[in-house]
C-alpha cells in the first residue's frame, strides 16, 4: 500500500509541476573586469557571462565620466552602479568574454564603468 501511495505522489508530482519548477532559471552574472590596453585617449573595457540560465539576449557595458559632484566616498555601492547607469550604455557583440574599445578619452580623466547581461529576465551586473 505505501509502494503505490509514493508512486501516486511522485506521479502526480512530475505531472504538476512544470519545467521550470524542476529546472529553475539561474540569473547570469555578468563580470566586470580590469581594462586593457590604457593609454591616455583609450581603453579596453572587457567582461565575462558567467554561468546562469536563460539566454543572454544582450551583454555589454555602461560607462560614465567622474564628475567633480560624483564624492565616491558619498555612495553605496547600489548607488554607484545607478549613477553609471545613467551615462553611456554600449553592445558587444561577442559571446562569453566580450571587450570594447573606448576612444578619444579625456587625459587625466576618471571614468567608471559595469559590465552587464540582458536575458528575458532583465539586466544582471556586477
Amino acid at each position: 500500500m505505501k509502494k503505490i501511495l509514493l508512486s501516486l505522489i511522485i506521479a502526480g508530482c512530475l505531472f504538476a509541476c512544470d519545467d521550470e519548477t524542476l529546472n529553475p532559471i539561474v540569473q547570469p552574472i555578468a563580470q566586470t573586469s580590469e581594462p586593457t590596453y590604457i593609454t591616455s585617449t583609450t581603453a579596453t573595457l572587457v567582461g565575462n557571462v558567467l554561468t546562469g540560465g536563460g539566454t543572454v539576449q544582450e551583454r555589454g557595458f555602461y560607462y560614465t565620466e567622474y564628475t567633480y559632484d560624483m564624492k565616491v566616498s558619498d555612495y553605496t555601492p547600489i548607488t554607484l552602479q545607478q549613477e553609471v547607469m545613467k551615462g553611456t550604455q554600449v553592445v558587444c557583440t561577442q559571446d562569453s568574454e566580450f571587450s570594447y574599445s573606448l576612444e578619444n578619452l579625456e587625459g587625466d580623466t576618471d571614468y567608471y564603468y559595469l559590465a552587464y547581461a540582458r536575458t528575458e529576465m532583465g539586466d544582471f551586473l556586477r
